[in-house]
């Protein structure tokens, strides 16, 4: 008989961003058949989705401080750097 069963991996990334790993494992008399994975991520928020699970809410609850929520706005509010934007020609010699 094929049975279908599901398991969920939390990363906490050093932003305070969490990646989620939803995993649908497919067996059969127990034995492992596939299994497929849905990745996605969420950005530290004042408040967490109501559609995500207890165990995703719980764990933002703990990590989203306001002090991570803060500094992850402070960052996003921030220009990305050009790539290139140092000093003209660093470690690459002079520019011709």
């Amino acid at each position: 008989m094929i049975t279908e069963r599901t398991d969920q991996i939390i990363e906490v990334q050093d932003d305070g961003s969490l990646v989620i790993r939803d995993w649908r494992i497919l067996e059969e008399n127990g034995a492992e058949l596939t299994r497929f994975v849905h990745r996605r991520g969420l950005e530290p928020a004042r408040t967490v989705p109501g559609t995500e699970t207890a165990r995703i809410q719980a764990v933002a609850g703990v990590v989203w401080t306001k002090e991570v929520v803060d500094a992850y706005e402070e960052k996003r509010a921030k220009p990305p750097a050009m790539p290139g934007s140092g000093t003209i020609g660093a470690g690459n010699g002079p520019i011709r």
